[in-house]
Parts: C-alpha cells; structure tokens; sequence
C-alpha cells in the first residue's frame, strides 16, 4: 500500500516535471522568436540604410539616370551597380515579408506586399530593371514575383520617368 501511495507520489512529480518543462520550453521558444524578430528588423533598417546611402552616390545617380533614358549605353560598370541595387532591394523586400511571417500578423504581409506594388515603377519602369527581373524571378520567393507581375502588367515602360515626374510636381 505505502509502494503504491509512494509511486503515485513520484508518478506526479515526474508529470509535474513534465509540464513545468514544457511551460519553460515554450517560453524560451518565444523569448527566441522575439530576438529573431529584432534581429531581422535591424537587419532591415540596416540594408534600407544601405540602399539609400548607395542611391545617394554620383555613380548610382548617373547608372539610373541612364538605365531611364538610355540603356542600351550602359557600361559595365553601371550594369554591375545597378545589378546590386535591384538585387539588394529584392532581398531586403523578402527579409520583411519574413519578418512580417514571424509576427504572425496576415496584415503586415499584406502591408509589406502593397509596399512592394507601390515601389514596382520605381524598381521595374525600364527595360535594364525588367531584364535584369527576367533573368532573376527565378530566386524571387514566389508572393513577391506575383506582386510584381500584376504591376508589371500595367505599367508601360518609361513609367520611372513618370514616377520622378509625379514626384517633383
């Protein structure tokens, strides 16, 4: 009788083990989803701050200017830093759709993906920027090239033109 009382005793010890374990697991899994979190939003905020210190540069000034205008006459040079940049861009968009999965929010997806539509003329307005998607839609996580192929569809080449144009007036 005492054996049995005893293994009773040590059987609930053992489940309340079990539970307290677990209840410390699933608090060090979030503890760990919230570092991840802020980990990728400063990665972020570090790539955008990137991005636009390389926009800011003579030389990327002048590659976009002529990828607008002139593409065809681009040098190499010019291919390779606009290459980065629309590589660069792409990447920080899928880190934000990433980071918005890990809050588990449907609308911050949905914000980042309309961030992305809106950026479409900016990013794909001309032929360089549209080639260059050709050759590249194939590593594009697939929710993002379906954005940019619904823009795409409506936006006539020469629109970067009119998105700077729609910015200075």
């Amino acid at each position: 009788m005492k054996s049995e009382k005893l293994s009773e005793i040590v059987q609930l010890a053992a489940t309340l083990g079990v539970v307290v374990g677990l209840g410390l697991l699933i608090y060090e899994i979030r503890e760990n989803n919230a570092i991840a979190y802020q980990q990728s939003v400063a990665t972020i905020f570090s790539t955008w701050s990137d991005l636009t210190i390389a926009e800011m540069q003579p030389e990327f000034a002048d590659a976009f200017s002529k990828s607008m205008t002139n593409a065809g006459e681009l040098t190499l040079s010019e291919k390779v830093i606009l290459n980065a940049w629309l590589t660069t861009a792409i990447i920080v968009y899928q880190q934000e759709v990433e980071t918005s999965h890990l809050t588990g929010s449907f609308e911050d997806v949905e914000q980042v993906l309309l961030d992305i539509a809106g950026s479409v003329p900016y990013l794909f307005g001309n032929k360089f920027s549209r080639d260059w998607y050709a050759a590249n839609r194939h590593w594009i996580p697939g929710d993002i090239v379906e954005v940019i192929d619904s823009e795409l569809e409506s936006i006539p080449l020469g629109a970067d033109l009119e998105y700077f144009d729609r910015l200075g007036n």
